[in-house]
């Protein structure tokens, strides 16, 4: 594909993410400095077009990432022309020729990139993003997840191209394809620095899970090892991170065992405090039955973490990149066989050491196999 202006990446209601609007722009600054230096100019940037921003956000912005050019808009996601229009205009500033409209979200970015390439003279190109595998049909017929593959599969089809986190994922969106010609950019989402430099020498004392405590990340599984854990192991510590529609129906269920001690609830916390948290941290249950990359996996393979995770494609390749970290499993059976025998382990410090060199070797690619395709 080829473009003859900056790519631009549209992001609506960036401030409404899980993750903070710094934490995500510290990645695309990443982006933008491999950007710069692949076409070897420094005029050359990653624009980035932000829909609901606050004031205090907006000036951060503008000092703090040098590598992107900021271009927020204070209106809200749902007035889709409005902001196409907007963009439009941008996109005229930035002088004659095409550009790749990058999908930074998967429902209100994407639209407002559609709007523009149908109201512009020039033939801009879309990229969308698939970091989870949203485009398979969902098994329940729930409104907002058949909604949501709908989109997902829309989104396919219209765009000029795709950019997907893992080998698996390219393989299936080929199938969806029939074999048509499609360009699929496989770029997985590179780790933060910071979890490179965890300690590996604190003692390790608790068993964790990370994530968003709802169905579709196996809630369930996750209160049956649980269950079974506590009233296995009198002395064990369990350290659930993360918020969800789930998260009050399993401190009820657990409310005995956390008035021990034995259960804590932290809630969403924040990058540092996860750190924290894993730098004390034995094993990490990853009970998702369907993973794109499994950014939590790797994070705490990362901090010298065993993880012990659902059999799904993300874990799986996990697996074979870090076969002395990861441990998969089918049910909940085998999940706590496999607990209890890495219970006793202690943290191999030139096992996470080898870990992080691979992991910054396929992060440094996939930054870069990302960018070729803007160019």
């Amino acid at each position: 594909m080829a473009t003859k202006g900056n790519p631009i990446m549209v992001l609506a209601g960036i401030e409404r993410r899980s993750k903070t609007s710094s934490e995500l722009l510290s990645r695309l600054n990443n982006y933008g400095r491999a950007f710069q230096t692949l076409v070897n100019s420094k005029d050359a940037k990653l624009i980035v077009f932000v829909t609901y921003v606050r004031k205090s956000t907006e000036v951060e912005l503008q000092h703090k990432f040098e590598y992107l050019e900021i271009c927020s808009v204070k209106i809200k996601t749902w007035r889709l022309l409005r902001q196409s229009r907007l963009l439009l205009r941008l996109i005229k500033c930035q002088g004659k020729g095409s550009h790749l409209l990058i999908a930074g979200d998967p429902i209100f970015g994407f639209l407002i990139s559609l709007l523009v390439k149908l109201q512009s003279r020039v033939r801009h190109s879309i990229q969308v993003q698939f970091h989870g595998d949203i485009y398979l049909r969902p098994q329940s017929i729930k409104a907002k997840e058949y909604f949501r593959w709908m989109m997902a599969r829309i989104q396919f089809d219209i765009a000029d191209s795709t950019r997907v986190v893992s080998e698996h994922q390219s393989k299936k969106l080929f199938e969806i394809s029939n074999g048509k010609s499609k360009e699929i950019v496989i770029g997985c989402v590179p780790i933060d620095p910071i979890y490179f430099s965890a300690d590996l020498t604190k003692p390790r004392v608790s068993i964790g899970f990370i994530g968003r405590l709802h169905v579709e990340r196996g809630v369930e599984m996750l209160r049956e090892i649980v269950a079974c854990l506590l009233s296995r192991h009198s002395n064990i510590q369990i350290h659930i991170i993360g918020d969800g529609p789930e998260k009050g129906s399993l401190e009820q269920q657990f409310r005995n065992e956390a008035a021990l001690g034995k259960i804590s609830f932290l809630g969403w916390l924040t990058k540092e405090a996860v750190i924290q948290e894993l730098e004390t941290m034995k094993i990490l249950i990853s009970t998702a039955p369907r993973e794109g990359y499994g950014l939590a996996i790797r994070e705490a393979v990362l901090a010298g973490v065993q993880v012990v995770a659902n059999s799904s494609h993300g874990a799986n390749f996990a697996l074979r990149d870090f076969p002395e970290h990861v441990t998969l499993y089918h049910d909940s059976e085998s999940a706590i066989f496999a607990i209890e025998s890495i219970l006793e382990t202690r943290v191999s410090i030139p096992a996470t050491i080898r870990a992080r060199k691979l992991q910054l070797e396929k992060d440094k690619h996939g930054i870069e196999t990302l960018v070729r395709s803007w160019s």
